[in-house]
């Protein structure tokens, strides 16, 4: 479901005090939080009320920056969602521009309406503002169809411009993004981006002079959900953490028997529909039973009107050869939670499985942070997905874990000391209070939780 993807999560210092402030984004028609921290460590909600009023918005992801050179951060806020359409407000990209104090302006981002999955700050153009990536998550109603992401020039004062077609006309097109990041991963002095994507391999765009080129970082195609640069390995290039679907699930991909997905209007009744097969036995059927098929596709009933005939078919039997042929496609071979090692040869990366215990269920939050002071990160992952239809299952058996890696490679995976952390984890940060370092949980669907390293 791409209408339960929030809530976004930002920590920075909204009022300039020198202290950790947290932002939490609303889910459709509820409010989000601005939570404000005191001397003593304690947290006050303090929500403006130009957040209150733009509780229409599914807030999927937010981040803290200085858009206008003023020297404060401004928050920007990615709006997602699956019900909405068109131009309607709800789809609208938006900005608060904060006056140093706390206090903020909302603004809109021109002409840019999407159900967007991240925003992304990057100074492109290295002209010293900050400018703006909204990975476009899906087009409503119509998942499967590549949705328009949107590259914005900042110009100063306020001021942003659409220059997706300028800055690379593949940017627009990127797929089906679940996250991205600004990192200069060819080591040439700019920022590149790099995007988590449905149905794609981990994708980089290579900032070469303010213009992109598009680079697939190999040909394993995923669910992937976020990815993480770090020099894990402190060989001097950056290297990659990748949460996906883990090997938990019904669905077994590899490259010889994908996971498919075909897209297309099949019953010509101005809807478009999404027909997922996978391999059994060698053998490529839908994941969809009989009874599920028909509600979408009354044809097929027409042509298969028992279970036990559905269940010799072909996908081309069903929709017919010509009408699959013409459909729009997507595949994944993998779905097992990655690290990629960077060899140091140009932009090639050996792809390791990440250890069992993190294969378990989805990893959809990763934060890098020295959690014992010793000079050495290590990533405190989340994941879990209930979303899901019955036939595929909830994923469920992440209890939130840290993962360390050293510099020969080999990782070891611990839990987050005796706690059991349930629930639908989308976003973590680290927050410090009192000299001391927390991690913010942020839940789909439930209240946060703040872990802390007991002394």
């Amino acid at each position: 479901m791409t209408s339960t993807e929030g809530p976004a999560l930002a920590v920075g210092d909204a009022n300039g005090d020198g202290l950790d402030d947290v932002f939490f984004g609303g889910a459709k028609r509820v409010p989000s939080a601005l939570y404000i921290q005191g001397a003593n460590g304690t947290f006050t909600l303090q929500t403006p009320a130009v957040l209150l009023q733009d509780s229409l918005f599914e807030d999927v992801d937010a981040k803290w920056v200085d858009l206008d050179n003023d020297n404060d951060l401004d928050l920007v806020v990615a709006a997602g969602g699956n019900e909405y359409r068109g131009k309607e407000e709800a789809l609208r990209q938006r900005a608060y521009l904060n006056d140093g104090n706390g206090q903020f302006q909302r603004i809109f981002f021109p002409e840019v309406y999407m159900t967007a999955a991240c925003v992304v700050p990057i100074d492109y153009n290295q002209d010293g503002l900050t400018d703006l990536f909204f990975g476009a998550r899906a087009v409503p109603w119509n998942y499967g169809i590549t949705p328009e992401s949107v590259l914005l020039k900042n110009k100063g004062n306020g001021q942003f411009e659409v220059v997706t077609d300028q800055a690379g006309s593949e940017l627009k097109q990127a797929g089906l993004i679940k996250q991205g990041v600004a990192a200069d991963i060819d080591g040439d002095g700019d920022d590149d981006l790099l995007l988590a994507i449905e149905w794609e391999p981990i994708t980089f765009y290579l900032n070469e002079g303010g213009t992109f080129k598009k680079k697939s970082l190999d040909n394993k195609t995923g669910w992937w959900n976020f990815v993480l640069p770090y020099d894990f390995d402190g060989d001097g290039d950056l290297d990659l953490l990748a949460g996906n679907l883990g090997q938990n699930a019904k669905f077994k991909p590899t490259e010889k028997e994908p996971l498919s997905m075909y897209v297309a209007d099949f019953d010509q009744n101005g809807q478009i529909e999404q027909l997922l097969t996978y391999f059994v036995k060698g053998k490529e059927i839908p994941f969809a039973n009989h009874a599920e098929i028909t509600k979408q596709l009354p044809m097929v009933k027409k042509n298969f009107l028992h279970a036990k005939d559905f269940a010799k078919a072909k996908p081309a039997d069903l929709v017919g050869k010509e009408q699959l042929s013409k459909a729009v496609k997507r595949q994944v071979n993998t779905l097992q939670s990655m690290y990629f090692e960077n060899t140091g040869m140009g932009l090639e990366f050996q792809a390791i499985p990440l250890p069992a215990e993190l294969q378990f269920s989805t990893l959809n939050a990763a934060c890098i942070s020295d959690i014992n002071g010793d000079g050495k990160v290590e990533v405190v992952l989340g994941g879990n997905y209930f979303e899901s239809t019955i036939e595929m299952g909830r994923y469920d058996a992440n209890y939130g874990n840290v993962l360390q890696i050293s510099s020969n490679g080999k990782m070891e995976v611990f839990p987050l000391g005796n706690m059991n952390l349930t629930g639908q984890v989308r976003r973590i940060k680290e927050v410090r209070c009192n000299g001391k370092k927390y991690y913010i949980f942020a839940k789909n669907d439930a209240p946060a939780q703040v872990l802390g390293i007991q002394d």
